[in-house]
This record gives structure tokens, C-alpha cells and sequence, in this order.
């Protein structure tokens, strides 16, 4: 399935939902993505969606997210502070 941004918030949504129904305890975790790509995490959180936790895998050729020089680790919570405040609460 390849969707594109506001889809894929979209069908977390729905996804996430229909997990809530049966089990509300579950940690439910997203976007996978590849490096620090934002476009997915500033979907779901204009969506009102918050993750209890982020997976993102690292491709060490240097393409994709510009970091700034940062691992993938600090890009992300350098530029997603407020969302992982939200999800830690």
C-alpha cells in the first residue's frame, strides 16, 4: 500500500481506532518511515494523532532529511520536542 501523507493518517486513525476498541492499553506506535522524514509525524499530529511511540529506520548513504548534521535520534527531537512531550505525558 503506498499513501501518501494525509492518507496514511487517515488509515493510522482508523487502524489505531479499531485497536482502542478492542485492547485501550496497547501502546500504538508510527509513522515507520525511513530516516527523519517529518512529513508523516506532521500528518498524523494536524490529524489530532499522537503515537505513544515513533519507529523510523536509518539508511547510512546520506540521502532523504536533510539533519543538520544531527543522527536521526536528535533531528527528531529537535524538531518534534512538542509532540514528544505530548506523548510522554
Amino acid at each position: 500500500m503506498n499513501l501518501g501523507t494525509s492518507q496514511y493518517a487517515t488509515h493510522f486513525q482508523r487502524v489505531a481506532a479499531a485497536i482502542r476498541s478492542v485492547n485501550a492499553t496497547v501502546p500504538i506506535g508510527g509513522p515507520v518511515t525511513s530516516g527523519a522524514n517529518g512529513g508523516y509525524i506532521d500528518a498524523l499530529h494536524a490529524q489530532g494523532v499522537v503515537p505513544n511511540f515513533i519507529s523510523f529506520h536509518w539508511y547510512s548513504t546520506g540521502q532523504g532529511v536533510d539533519t543538520g548534521g544531527r543522527g536521526p535520534c536528535a533531528f527528531l527531537l529537535a524538531e518534534y520536542s512538542d509532540l514528544c512531550i505530548r506523548v510522554e505525558r
